[in-house]
């Protein structure tokens, strides 16, 4: 692991753990931008995200919710991921 991380080999550009540089508050900003565009477009989506309670282990759901509304994403979405991380 520790290899592929140093030559950044064999990870996805949405890959945001064991690389370097890459924080998880910045795949949470990244999936909400998507979200949103895929709002504004009228477009579905669906993330796949693997063991997001200890990844988000410090985060509140609670905020992240709220700011979520507050930016105008639909509900269902936040909804969703809200019940993902509780």
């Amino acid at each position: 692991m520790r290899e592929l991380e140093k030559n950044d080999r064999g990870f996805s550009e949405m890959q945001y753990g064991f690389r370097k540089g890459k924080m998880t508050y910045q795949v949470t900003l990244a999936v909400v931008s998507i979200m949103d565009l895929a709002a504004v477009s009228r477009t579905h989506i669906a993330t796949v995200d693997t063991d997001c309670k200890s990844a988000f282990n410090c985060c509140v759901p609670e905020l992240i919710k709220i700011k979520l509304l507050a930016m105008g994403v639909p509900e269902k979405p936040v909804r969703f991921l809200y019940n993902h991380l509780t």
